[in-house]
C-alpha cells in the first residue's frame, strides 16, 4: 500500500509491466517486412502465455472486473484494447498490400477477431489446460492468409524466444 493506492492498482501495474515486456520480446518480429513478423509473433506470444498461468489467471479475473467502468483498471483496458486492434489492423494492412492475405480482407475485422480468439482463449485455457492456444492462434491466422502469405508464414526464421 506504500506505493499503490490499492490492490487493483497494484495488479494493474503487474499487467503493464507484462505488457512492456510482451511489446520488447516483438521486437524483433517488427522488423519482418510484410507484417508476418507481427503474426508470427501472435503465434509465439500465445505459447508463451501458456508458461505464465499466473498473469493469465490475473489478467482475465482483472480484464472482466474492469469492464465495470467505475473499476480503476478500466481505462487501462480501454486504452490497451485500442492500441492491440490498432497496432493488429496497422500490421494486417502491410500484409494485405504484400499480398499476403486474401484480397478481400477486411483488416480491422480480422484484428477484432484476432484479439478477441487471443483473450477468450486465455479465458478458456483457465478451465482446460490442454487447449493449445497457440494451435488455435495460428489456425486463426492460416484463414486469413493467401497462399503465397501461407509459404512466406512457413518461411519465416522463428525469432528468439518469447520466454
Amino acid at each position: 500500500m506504500h506505493y499503490f493506492p490499492d490492490k487493483e492498482a497494484l495488479l494493474q501495474a503487474v499487467l503493464e509491466e507484462r505488457d512492456l515486456a510482451d511489446r520488447r520480446r516483438f521486437g524483433a518480429y517488427v522488423q519482418v517486412p510484410g507484417g508476418l513478423g507481427i503474426l508470427r509473433g501472435m503465434v509465439e506470444l500465445a505459447a508463451h502465455n501458456q508458461q505464465t498461468p499466473g498473469l493469465i489467471d490475473l489478467f482475465v479475473r482483472l480484464s472482466a472486473e474492469a469492464s465495470d467502468p467505475e473499476h480503476p483498471a478500466h481505462e487501462y483496458f480501454v486504452e490497451r484494447y485500442d492500441r492491440i486492434r490498432l497496432g493488429t489492423a496497422r500490421t494486417l494492412r502491410k500484409a494485405l498490400r504484400a499480398g499476403y492475405l486474401h484480397e478481400d480482407s477486411d483488416p480491422d475485422r480480422i484484428a477484432v477477431r484476432l484479439t478477441a480468439l487471443m483473450d477468450g482463449l486465455q479465458t478458456q485455457w483457465q478451465f482446460d489446460r490442454t487447449i493449445d492456444m497457440a494451435h488455435h492462434i495460428r489456425a486463426a491466422i492460416y484463414e486469413v492468409l493467401s497462399g503465397e502469405g501461407r509459404k512466406a508464414f512457413e518461411a519465416l526464421a522463428v525469432g528468439p524466444p518469447l520466454a
